[in-house]
C-alpha cells in the first residue's frame, strides 16, 4: 500500500526558513508527521516561539531515530496537537 507523501529535509529546519516549511505542511494537509526527534521538537519550539501554531488536524507526530525525552514529548504534542509516537513503540 502506498501513501501520499511530502518528504521535506531536516536539513531545512532553520529560523530563516521555518515559516516557508510551515506554509508547505499546511498546503499538503498531512494526517501524520513523521521525523528525527531532535528536528520535530526544535520545530515545535521555534512554531511556540513564533506563535505560529499549525493548525491541521495530525491524527499523530512519529518521532524516529532518537530518545524522546518526556520535555521533548510534550512539546511537540502542545505545538503539533497530537500524541507523539516513538517508531519502537509502534513495532
Amino acid at each position: 500500500m502506498r501513501f501520499r507523501e511530502l518528504q521535506l529535509s531536516a536539513f531545512e529546519v532553520a529560523r530563516k526558513s521555518i515559516r516557508q516549511l510551515v506554509s508547505a505542511i499546511k498546503r499538503y494537509k498531512p494526517v501524520c508527521l513523521v521525523g528525527f526527534t531532535s528536528t520535530l521538537s526544535f520545530m515545535a519550539t521555534l512554531l511556540q516561539e513564533m506563535n505560529q501554531p499549525l493548525d491541521l488536524r495530525l491524527k499523530a507526530v512519529i518521532s524516529t531515530s532518537e530518545i524522546l525525552s518526556d520535555g521533548e514529548r510534550k512539546m511537540i504534542e502542545e505545538n503539533f496537537g497530537c500524541e507523539v509516537i516513538t517508531a519502537r513503540r509502534m513495532a
